[in-house]
């Protein structure tokens, strides 16, 4: 099992030996960053929520997909890893009203390179060279027939 750590402190993750600068910023209420009508919903329920940082955890780690999405591509690596999120209402022109008591899981959390410094939550290495490189080490590590974990703290 090969192992991928990531602290959201530092902002760099620990992968194959090597440390490589990443960072989990998301725009939200809690900063103010995130306009009223940007509504973002939770995957796969579509319920309207506030992103959160990638969930501390130890999480699964599986093989990168291929993507066009400018704030996704070239390729995003997908985890299993969840979040308890509060679901949001809307006022009548579809933007954030309050915060509910309701909750929801937000899934969809993975690594990625992005033409944003932002993220809905994913952690976004700072150089498409170095997602690239993570992605032969995980693929390597697949095709031999084992996992890969990663953990964030």
């Amino acid at each position: 099992m090969t192992h991928i750590t990531y602290d959201h402190r530092d902002n760099f993750m620990i992968a194959f030996g090597q440390q490589l600068k990443c960072s989990c910023i998301v725009r939200n209420e809690l900063n103010g960053l995130r306009g009223g009508n940007e509504v973002v919903y939770t995957i796969p329920n579509h319920k309207p929520y506030q992103p959160r940082i990638f969930p501390a955890g130890k999480w699964e780690v599986y093989a990168p997909v291929a993507r066009q999405d400018p704030y996704e591509a070239p390729y995003f690596i997908p985890t299993n890893a969840t979040l308890g999120v509060l679901i949001w209402e809307l006022d009548e022109n579809k933007h954030y009203f309050r915060a509910t008591d309701k909750k929801d899981i937000d899934a969809a959390y993975g690594f990625h390179y992005s033409t944003s410094r932002t993220t809905l939550g994913c952690i976004r290495l700072d150089t498409e060279k170095e997602l690239r490189w993570l992605c032969d080490q995980i693929l390597d590590v697949i095709r031999h027939g084992e996992n890969v974990h990663c953990e964030i703290l």
